[in-house]
């Protein structure tokens, strides 16, 4: 009996160093399909910079995965171009409402 006792203690502890390890892992949706971000480049396909009454919002059109996406820009003193590099994060996350849970992705330019 006292053998089993062991071994339990054994895989619990497997288990735990495991469980660990796993959490260091690069975090993708894969590994956090709950929440999670990661940080990608690509080439800036358009700039979209909008301004009303003194106010400005800079976007950027890239290419994510094959789908052309808005890069949220919130750090104004940078000014990319049209075929400049663009580091962005991706981050994504569920929202729970009432019983309804919403798989919301963002994007937001990191230089």
């Amino acid at each position: 009996m006292e053998c089993f006792k062991n071994t339990k203690l054994i895989a619990i502890m497997v288990l735990l160093c495991s469980f660990s390890s796993f959490a260091e892992e690069e975090n993708t949706p894969y590994l956090e399909p709950y929440r999670g971000h990661q940080s990608y480049t690509a080439v800036i396909d358009d700039v979209i910079d909008i301004t009303y009454h003194d106010f400005r919002s800079i976007h950027y059109l890239v290419t994510w995965k094959g789908q052309q996406i808005v890069v949220n820009n919130p750090n104004l003193h940078v000014k990319k171009k049209k075929g400049d590099q663009l580091t962005f994060l991706v981050m994504w996350h569920n929202l729970e409402k009432e019983n309804e849970t919403i798989k919301n992705l963002a994007f937001t330019a990191l230089n």
